[in-house]
C-alpha cells in the first residue's frame, strides 16, 4: 500500500494580484494616489475609463511603478455605452415583373409609369 503524500505548510511568497477598474478613485486624481506598502513587488492590472486619455493612463503607469508595482499590464480602455441607431425605414421590394404585368393588363403607358416609379425608388 502506498503512503500518502504529506504535506507542511510552508510560507509561499508570491506577488499581490492588484486591478484598478476604470470607476477607481485614482482616476480622478492620480496625483492624490498614496503608495500603500502592499504596493511594493505587485502585479497591476489597470481598467482605464473610456474617456481616459494616454496621458492619463501613462501617468498612473509611472506612478504605479513609482509606488514599488513589479509589473503594470494596461487593459484596453472600456467602451461607452452607445445606443443602437435605428434601422432606417426601408421601400418594400417591388418585383418589376409583376407590377409590370399588373399594369400592362390595364394599359401600356401604366407599365413604364411603374416602371419608372421602381427605377426610381432604386436610385437607378
Amino acid at each position: 500500500m502506498k503512503k500518502a503524500a504529506s504535506f507542511k505548510n510552508l510560507p509561499l511568497k508570491s506577488r499581490r494580484l492588484v486591478t484598478i477598474g476604470p470607476d477607481a478613485a485614482v482616476w480622478k486624481e492620480p496625483e492624490d494616489a498614496d503608495s500603500p506598502e502592499w504596493m511594493k513587488g505587485a502585479i497591476v492590472r489597470l481598467q482605464p475609463p473610456a474617456d481616459a486619455s494616454d496621458q492619463l493612463v501613462s501617468a498612473m503607469e509611472k506612478i504605479l511603478y513609482g509606488a514599488g508595482a513589479a509589473v503594470v499590464r494596461i487593459d484596453q480602455r472600456a467602451q461607452e455605452d452607445v445606443e443602437p441607431v435605428a434601422d432606417a425605414p426601408t421601400e418594400p421590394e417591388v418585383n418589376l415583373r409583376e407590377a409590370a404585368t399588373r399594369a400592362a393588363a390595364s394599359e401600356p403607358q401604366g407599365v413604364r409609369d411603374v416602371v419608372e416609379e421602381a427605377l426610381s425608388r432604386a436610385k437607378l
